[in-house]
């Protein structure tokens, strides 16, 4: 006879939200990277002229960005200049941008850029059409100043230093150099895409940065109480120009785009939790449900982050003949630009729908390049231990790839019908397990209340069905009947048929 192929009904659970008690959260974040705001550099940008800021003397500005053009592209920026649109020295600026050269460069001047200020510029370039994660810290009251690219300090440039305390107050845009005074207008709009935007009224530790930038789930961040506004930039219902801040009320208006243009999948290194080395070969991550762990050649940075679904999309653009299991997906993300050997080892010990059921045999592991960018594909070879329930590969993989266990379910030879006469009081449901192993194949009902059917289909094997009563009193004058093809009678159970029908709180019979 014959066993069903685990067949998950849906694979969404809920998004992890924040919990930022006492603070401000207008849409909670979605699992994984989401959305991301795009702009052409034609002028197109997000403004918050109608919701200042007041930072300082210290600051963070962290994103991830997908830069498709080097052209002085301000990723947030406002120039407060009373004379001209930031040509002179006695403006009032702070920005996180990329120059030509692709050269991360920031800065900050709460008075006039004559006498106090902090700019910048990283002697290490970014990549075009790559997602990086930058941050750039700044803090007038000790003169100092750092820019991290993917987790790294990188060497800067002291074009100029200035010590001094003081806030600096103002309406910055993102996408663009914001210019505010006796000018109106935008300078240096940024080419490309832009994600998770954080400003922040301190300067970060090192430890901070990486810790947090590859999760969009802030709970328990340690400078939580410093977050001046975050944009998750995933929230945009059908017709509203609004990115959200997070945090405050800094929002932002979408100037020059529309929703539908300034809106696209983001590819960004975002889960909702991860762990991360920059000393070490060997990284892992357990979740409830689910272990990865990479074993690799060299010791340089990595991170490995996890999404639940809905963002992990783990039911989409899968390979013929394979299913997702369900259980999110882990996503790898090297600091370096170099592709990497590393061995892979997925455990999927306590996956519901992998461990222990008819389509373990066939488990997979599938890996994709970025989260939306290419579909699923096998790596081959991988080897699966069901003894310890582990799925092993190795292999040169770039930058970014997420991984995500899947089955080939057995196919289906038999159709059945599940012919029910419930009472019209309590729910009746039913479930088919294989005969040696126990393993749950196949289960219907829960809203079974009166007469009816339900359609499954069993491949080859032996299997048993059980029925059961929700309300532990039985059915008088009904039952059910298991039947093949609408017609050949397996199991009859129905009052006023071949048998006698009804049962009390439950029935079991072979098939």
């Amino acid at each position: 006879m014959t066993k069903i192929p685990f067949r998950p009904v849906a694979l969404l659970t809920a998004c992890h939200l924040l919990n930022l008690i006492g603070l401000a959260q207008v849409v909670p974040p979605v699992s994984g990277p989401g959305l991301a705001l795009a702009f052409n550099g034609g002028m197109q940008h997000a403004s918050t002229l109608s919701n200042p800021i007041t930072i300082g003397p210290a600051i963070t500005i962290e994103a991830w960005i997908h830069a498709s053009a080097f052209n002085y592209g301000e990723v947030y920026a406002l120039c407060d200049d009373p004379n001209s649109a930031c040509t002179g020295v006695d403006y009032k600026v702070v920005d996180l941008r990329v120059n030509p050269s692709g050269q991360i460069e920031i800065g900050l001047s709460p008075t006039t850029w004559a006498s106090r200020r902090i700019y910048l510029v990283s002697a290490t370039s970014i990549s075009l059409n790559t997602w990086t994660h930058v941050a750039g810290t700044m803090d007038l009251g000790t003169n100092t100043g750092a820019i991290y690219i993917n987790g790294i300090e990188v060497a800067i440039n002291n074009y100029s230093l200035g010590s001094g305390t003081g806030t600096f107050s103002g309406s910055p845009a993102i996408g663009a150099l914001q210019v505010s005074g006796a000018t109106t207008g935008i300078q240096y709009p940024f080419t490309g895409r832009i994600d998770e935007l954080r400003v922040w009224n301190a300067a970060l530790p090192l430890a901070a940065i990486r810790d947090f930038m590859c999760r969009s789930n802030l709970t328990g961040h340690p400078y939580l109480a410093n977050l001046q506004a975050l944009y998750h930039v995933d929230e945009p219902g059908p017709s509203t120009p609004t990115v959200w801040d997070h945090i405050g009320d800094h929002h932002a208006t979408l100037t020059n785009v529309s929703v539908a243009s300034a809106y696209v999948p983001s590819d960004a290194a975002l889960g909702d939790m991860s762990v991360h080395t920059y000393s070490s070969p060997n990284l892992s991550l357990t979740t409830p449900t689910e272990g990865f762990s990479i074993s690799a050649g060299d010791a340089s940075g990595k991170h490995i982050y996890h999404v639940a679904p809905p963002g992990a999309n783990v039911d989409g653009t899968l390979p013929t003949g394979l299913e997702a299991a369900g259980g999110g997906c882990f996503g790898v993300f090297l600091a370096q630009t170099t592709p990497l050997f590393y061995l892979v080892n997925y455990s999927y010990s306590g996956n519901p729908e992998l461990d222990g059921t008819a389509a373990e045999p066939s488990a997979v592991l599938l890996r994709r390049d970025g989260p939306t960018a290419t579909p699923w594909t096998q790596h081959a070879p991988q080897w699966l231990n069901q003894a310890v329930n582990v799925i092993d590969l190795q292999g040169t993989w770039q930058r970014h790839a997420q991984w995500a266990g899947a089955y080939s379910p057995p196919p289906c030879t038999t159709d059945l019908d599940f012919v029910y006469q419930a009472d019209g009081v309590d729910n009746l449901t039913w479930a088919i397990y294989q005969e040696t192993t126990n393993i749950l194949v196949q289960s219907g009902g829960g809203a079974l209340i009166g007469n009816g059917s339900e359609a499954t289909c069993l491949p080859d094997g032996c299997f048993y069905l059980v029925v059961t009563d929700g309300g532990g009193d039985g059915i008088v004058n009904g039952g059910y009947l298991l039947k093949i093809n609408s017609s050949v009678r397996l199991i009859d159970n129905l009052y006023g048929t071949f048998g006698e029908g009804g049962f009390t709180s439950g029935s079991t019979s072979q098939i």
